[in-house]
C-alpha cells in the first residue's frame, strides 16, 4: 500500500540519487576528455565512467545511510550488501555506456553524459528495489519518522 511516508521516503532517496548522478554526470563531463588525452577513446571512456560512479556510489551510500535510511548499523554486512547491488549497477553501466557510444561513433561529450543518464535511469529503479528490501530492510521503521 502506497502511504504518505512511503512517497516521502522515495522523494528522499530519489533527491539523494539525483544529486549523486549530478555529481557523477559532472565528473564524467569533464574525466573523459582528459582521459581521452591518455588512452583510446574506449578504455577513456570507460574508466571515466567507472571512477565517476564509484565516486557517486560512496557518496550515495553515506547519504542513503544516514539521511534516507537513517541506520546505525555498525557492522560490515549492510556496506557489503550495499555495494552487492552497486557494483553489477556499475559493470553494467562501465561496458554498456562505451558499447552504446562505439555503435554510436560519437565524439561529442553532451551525447555520451545522454547516454550515461539512460542507462543510469533504468538501472535506478532497480537500485532502489534492492535497496530498500535487502540491502537497509530492517531500517523502514526508521524512516517513518
Amino acid at each position: 500500500m502506497i502511504t504518505k511516508d512511503s512517497i516521502i521516503h522515495f522523494v528522499k532517496f530519489s533527491g539523494v540519487s539525483i544529486f549523486a548522478t549530478l555529481l557523477e554526470y559532472i565528473l564524467f563531463y569533464f574525466l573523459t576528455p582528459l582521459l581521452c588525452m591518455l588512452m583510446s577513446q574506449p578504455v577513456a571512456d570507460g574508466l571515466s565512467t567507472a571512477i565517476c560512479y564509484l565516486l557517486a556510489t560512496i557518496l550515495c551510500y553515506l547519504m542513503n545511510k544516514y539521511y534516507v535510511f537513517k541506520t546505525d548499523e555498525k557492522s560490515i554486512k549492510e556496506t557489503l550488501k550495499f555495494f552487492a547491488v552497486a557494483t553489477p549497477k556499475m559493470l553494467i553501466t562501465t561496458f554498456m555506456v562505451p558499447a552504446v557510444i562505439l555503435i554510436l561513433k560519437t565524439d561529442s561529450s553532451i551525447i555520451k553524459t545522454l547516454i550515461n543518464v539512460c542507462v543510469q535511469t533504468v538501472l535506478f529503479f532497480a537500485g532502489y528495489v534492492l535497496q530498500k528490501i535487502w540491502v537497509f530492510k530492517n531500517t523502514e521503521e526508521k524512516t517513518q519518522n
